[in-house]
């Protein structure tokens, strides 16, 4: 099916916001330590180095949070107690993070250095 040639750039402009928009990470600056995923079970990891990390969720250029952890300690994602299912962000002895209950988001905690 041939479309206009004025449809083109709209429909690449839309396809690669989309991308963008279900790859994630593309702005933030860092190496993905660990990530939660909508409709997975979350997960925690050790800390590979001592360094910053921080949180982001999919949708945003900008980190939620930024602590210091220290090589060894837990970092990752964990069901808050409850039972409600909310889910929160661990790293190290920092407070934890709420995650938003919004179904469209992931996050990452990246290490930063």
């Amino acid at each position: 099916m041939n479309r206009p040639a004025s449809l083109r750039p709209i429909a690449l402009g839309a396809f690669a916001l989309l991308a963008f928009c279900l790859g994630g990470c593309g702005l933030q600056s860092g190496q993905t330590i660990v990530k939660y995923e909508r409709g997975k079970p979350p997960r925690v990891v050790k800390a590979l180095d001592d360094g910053r990390y921080a949180l982001y969720s999919s949708t945003d250029a900008t980190p939620d949070v930024t602590y210091y952890v220290e090589k060894g300690d837990p970092i990752g994602f964990r069901k808050m107690s409850g039972g409600d299912n909310t889910i929160e962000a661990v790293a190290g002895d920092n407070p934890p993070v709420e995650l938003s209950k919004e179904m469209a988001r992931n996050y990452y905690w990246k290490y930063r250095k």
